[in-house]
């Protein structure tokens, strides 16, 4: 209809940058990611893992901060993904 999205996000998100670790349960070494955004709540990183799918736990690891993360959804650009993820535990820092 041509009317702009709802913003559905609560917390309010801050450019980020730099390599992202995406240690997900089942593979032998960690996602390499590249950290596009933050808030409070959670994180947008691009990577090429297009198997990581909605609900996957992942252990994140940064320079500016690490913990556990739910990835909540993903967009398949090219060869590249570019996914979403809710924090579930500290310590983390942005």
């Amino acid at each position: 209809n041509g009317a702009v999205a709802e913003e559905r996000r609560a917390a309010e998100r801050y450019d980020a940058d730099g390599e992202i670790l995406l240690f997900v349960e089942g593979l032998s070494r960690p996602v390499v990611a590249s950290l596009l955004d933050v808030s409070a709540s959670g994180f947008r990183a691009r990577h090429t893992y297009s198997s990581l799918e909605s609900g996957q736990k992942v252990v994140f690891q940064h320079s500016s901060g690490s913990g556990e993360a739910v990835a909540v959804w993903k967009r398949l650009m090219g060869k590249d993904v570019e996914g979403g993820f809710v924090i579930k535990t500290a310590p983390y820092v942005w």
